[in-house]
């Protein structure tokens, strides 16, 4: 593998990291459709990866391909993929998502071993036996047999490449032999008397690239026939038994992949040959690269357990000592570029190591961990290393010594981390500023005489504290530590802990302290400690954790765990650029810088990136990441999975969900490095963004019908802002119990049931009433007239009978029931049902007492009461309460006199009063008794209360019901 890989030149060379599910498959043939995503076979079949999810197609999926052993694929220009096997060809259409076996009549033997397509649309595919085959609708056509022509053993003349020429013919090799053949059949053999390996590339109208077994990459003229060896420096490594493969670049130009010497492109205007990427350390052969095709602004490089992209950016940053696999990462800790132009670095993965940019030579200096150099003179570093104290590195001798000083600590707890240091600051010619685990020390390294701070209170605090960053400001010492910023007056020898907030670097701007914390971004003090400003991702910073602080100018870089921030020095405007510009790692190393010859080296947790800030200025950050909405997937009525992806190809001007389908899901993906963002979505575009993470799949479930608008985005360059990658109209069909007619027919429904249960009520009224109407009429009739004669009878009887008492106590029950007949056929008379009748029965009733008892009854009525309604009940019960009153007030009134009062207003009260007192103010007689339970039951019926109660020398009844 690759120990370090560089984007110089505009090109970036990376592994893409496939599913598990291939780790252990044989990739061949690795190419893009025109969306994009990445399609490549195996043994187990076709695959397309989507940098997500991966599909694969065998002859028992859905679609399905002829058969497994498959020699080559193509994307072409129409979104489909043609699949060549060892028993026919397949067309895929993706647009439809179909499948279709087209084969030769007659069930003859179809081994297709390359396809390519012409300008003008056509297919052509070459066969194992030299058959020379265009694709006519669904069926094949025979263009030229070259095994006829050019009979060779033993494989029967199998074309291993086809291409088609700026002229318009084809350009074949046929078993090492190259030949030229026109639509029409004609086969031309253009004179190349050596035999041809590996891949050939054409370049103009006649001129072709090539391997000549043996000879070396050349170029060879279709019409004037001359052979030319290419000027390349990478023509030495041929005949070491080692592998090229040519492809196109972007303008014009074509690209040489030379097997452990890198990238190389070929001019054909001027005949140059320029090496693209210096140090590509790719084993080609070791990894036993198979097939190189290019596919936009990308070059896809099919090996045998992965796929590499090399891909042309444009981007100011250039990369040193990144290892492409992500998992295997190479975290650089310090740097340092020396005046005889070799950069010095201290890695995780070789140790301290020392590279040539001019020729991308790398060698491994030391097993050491290196967290901080500094440049003592030209033949000589200090080192500060990790777990191996402090070292001399001997620059000509390439030889390590270590410093043997006074530093060790009494504490033992102490000791085991007594050789850890992280951080140097040269005071002077001979001292120097170490931190590291245990605090901040001076030492002499050429007499190792050392000296710790030991005053004030808080120096136990910074001597367990672990020291990042030290700086000379003047008057002043500052340290960064993970126990926050430390102060220390050298002339007063005053050290003082200005603030607790961890930090990893302090740079001082003029009157202002900038620091770099773990976890408040950056932090602007003044030479107090006091907090300014802030500046984190709530304001635009990439992230919140600053490891490093550089200033440029009046431009300050800051590297953060997500991305580069560049901040005008007087507007505080912020730039962010991440791994979609090109950085090898979006999270940097604290204090692993370098600025020297107007470059900047910055230490990343993956290797160096390096830049000059006129570059980064000119530059124009990509604003957008190359997405597709890859996977529509629902449940239908029956529970069954339902999945679509044809959306990259069809690109629907909207997507409709079915009624009835509660789960649907829409996937989205990319293949591109800029794809491993942090996403959010909102179905509506006044709806908040909601975060799903660097999952590439929305869910939806129970989505109410209506209209709505898909939108995904991502903060791009650590911004604030959303900026929106992908959209797509969506319409959630309602079922037919939500749509709007049913939601009608219901109301109307609802209103009509409304009106037929009115109309039900208006006649049982109706008939209730003309039935109590007759009830009434036929009592008043028949059963009054009959009382009424029965009591005139006994009343005329009685003034000649002897027996006169008897006969007049059967006149007065025949009056009286003929008064409860009188009240019983007024309760129940419908023509009666409201307050004004009840008002005037109960005067009658109070003149009838009045007059019979010799009493004075006061009748008071309050508020408005013509034209409001009672229901039967109602009335019937209030009435006989109040007969039952009155008469109790009457019988024990201890005065002839009685006081009723009537209110109608929110509720109905009546008030009934009378005297009960008698001699000596003694109560009369008992008033209440089973009449009053009678009266309380009727209240309750009406859903009203009734109370009685003495007040003072009167006793009071109190009926109130709603009105």
């Amino acid at each position: 593998m690759p120990f370090w890989v560089t984007a110089g030149d505009g090109y970036r060379f990376r592994y893409i990291d496939l599913p598990e599910a291939l780790r252990d498959a044989t990739i061949n043939c690795a190419t893009a459709d025109r969306a994009g995503l990445l399609w490549f076979f195996s043994s187990s079949g076709l695959h397309r990866y989507d940098g997500n999810q991966l599909l694969t197609f065998n002859q028992v999926s859905r679609p399905a391909i002829t058969g497994n052993f498959i020699n080559t694929i193509f994307a072409d220009s129409r979104d489909r993929i043609w699949i060549g096997t060892r028993t026919g060809l397949t067309r895929f259409d993706l647009r439809r998502w179909q499948t279709q076996t087209i084969g030769l009549p007659q069930e003859q033997e179809l081994y297709v071993t390359e396809i390519c397509e012409s300008r003008n649309g056509d297919i052509y595919l070459g066969t194992n036996d030299g058959r020379l085959l265009r694709v006519k609708g669904n069926g094949l056509e025979l263009v030229a047999d070259l095994a006829r022509n050019f009979p060779s053993k033993p494989s029967r003349g199998a074309i291993s490449f086809l291409q088609e020429t700026g002229q318009g013919r084809l350009v074949v090799v046929s078993n090492g032999r190259l030949l030229c053949v026109s639509p029409d059949g004609t086969v031309q053999d253009p004179g190349l008397r050596e035999r041809v390996t590996g891949p050939v590339y054409c370049q103009g109208k006649d001129e072709v690239l090539l391997n000549i077994a043996g000879k070396g990459l050349h170029s060879y003229n279709l019409e004037t026939r001359r052979l030319r060896l290419l000027p390349a420096p990478f023509n030495d490594t041929l005949n070491s038994g080692k592998r090229e493969f040519l492809f196109s670049l972007p303008g014009g130009e074509t690209g040489f992949l030379v097997n452990k010497r890198g990238l190389f492109s070929y001019n054909p205007a001027t005949g140059q040959v320029t090496e693209r990427m210096k140090g590509l350390d790719v084993d080609l052969a070791g990894l036993r690269a198979s097939d190189v095709r290019t596919s936009g602004n990308k070059v896809y490089i099919s090996l045998s357990k992965s796929i590499a992209e090399l891909e042309a950016v444009q981007t100011p940053f250039a990369n040193l000592l990144v290892n492409p696999f992500e998992l295997a990462m190479n975290s650089v800790r310090s740097i340092l570029l020396h005046p005889n132009g070799l950069l010095y670095a201290g890695t995780y993965s070789n140790g301290f190591v020392s590279i040539n940019e001019r020729t991308g030579e790398k060698k491994v200096l030391g097993n050491i961990f290196v967290y901080a150099s500094l440049l003592w003179d030209e033949k000589k570093l200090l080192l500060a290393t990790e777990g191996d104290g402090l070292q001399w590195y001997h620059i000509a001798e390439n030889r390590f010594e270590r410093i043997v000083g006074d530093t060790l600590h009494t504490r033992p707890e102490d000791r085991a981390t007594d050789l850890y240091y992280t951080s140097l600051l040269r005071e002077n010619d001979s001292i120097v500023w170490v931190g590291g685990y245990n605090g901040v020390f001076r030492i002499n390294p050429a007499s190792g005489r050392s000296a710790y701070l030991r005053a004030g209170k808080d120096w136990p605090r910074l001597q367990r504290s672990k020291v990042y960053g030290i700086l000379n400001a003047g008057k002043l010492r500052y340290f960064a530590t993970i126990a926050g910023l430390f102060s220390w007056e050298p002339s007063t020898g005053r050290l003082q802990r200005l603030t607790d907030v961890p930090m990893y670097q302090v740079q001082q701007f003029g009157r202002e302290l900038w620091a770099g914390t773990n976890g408040r971004g950056l932090l602007i003090l003044d030479e107090k400690g006091a907090v300014i400003r802030e500046l984190n991702t709530e304001n635009g910073l990439a992230g919140n954790a600053v490891y490093f602080i550089l200033r440029q100018g009046n431009e300050v870089v800051a590297g953060t765990d997500h991305g580069l921030s560049v901040i005008q020095l007087q507007t505080r405007q912020i730039s962010n650029y991440t791994r979609m510009h090109n950085l090898p790692s979006n999270e940097f190393n604290h204090s692993s810088t370098c600025v020297a010859g107007g470059r900047i080296y910055l230490g990343t947790i993956n290797g160096i990136t390096t830049f000059r800030m006129e570059d980064l200025q000119r530059f124009r950050r990509q604003a957008s990441i190359p997405l597709h909405f890859t996977g529509f997937s629902f449940s239908n009525g029956d529970g069954a999975a339902e999945h679509v992806y044809t959306l990259p190809y069809q690109k629907p001007e909207q997507l409709e969900i079915a009624a009835g389908v509660e789960y649907f899901s829409l996937r989205f993906g990319g293949i591109d490095a800029a794809a491993n963002q942090a996403y959010y979505y909102r179905t509506r575009t006044d709806a908040p963004w909601l975060e799903i993470g660097r999952q590439r799949e929305m869910s939806f479930a129970g989505l109410a019908p209506g209209r709505y608008n898909i939108q995904l985005a991502a903060r791009l360059n650590g911004s604030t802002s959303y900026t929106t990658l992908l959209a797509v109209p969506l319409i959630v069909h309602p079922a037919w119990y939500q749509t709007w007619w049913f939601k009608v027919l219901c109301g109307m429904g609802l209103l009509l049931c409304g009106w037929l249960f009115f109309r039900y009520r208006m006649q049982q009224v109706l008939r209730e009433q003309k039935l109590r109407t007759k009830i009434a009429g036929d009592l008043h009739d028949e059963v009054g007239s009959s009382l009424t004669r029965i009591y005139f009878q006994a009343d005329h009887l009685s003034m000649r009978h002897q027996d006169k008492a008897a006969l007049q106590k059967i006149a007065d029950s025949s009056k009286h029931a003929l008064s409860t007949m009188s009240d019983m056929v007024w309760s129940i008379d419908a023509r009666f049902d409201t307050a004004a009748d009840l008002v005037t029965r109960m005067r009658d009733y109070l003149s009838n007492l009045q007059n019979d008892l010799d009493i004075k009854c006061i009748f008071e009525l309050e508020g408005d009461y013509m034209a409001r309604p009672l229901s039967q009940s109602v009335r019937q019960n209030f009435f006989l309460i109040f007969k039952e009153a009155t008469n109790n007030a009457a019988r024990y009134s201890s005065e002839p006199c009685i006081k009723v009062q009537l209110a109608f207003q929110k509720h109905i009260c009546l008030r009934v009063t009378n005297s009960c007192t008698g001699v000596n103010g003694k109560m009369k007689q008992y008033q209440g008794g089973r009449g009053m339970e009678q009266m309380r039951l009727r209240a309750a019926r009406m859903k009203g209360r009734l109370e009685a109660e003495k007040k003072d020398n009167d006793f009071v009844l109190l009926l109130e019901i709603p009105a």
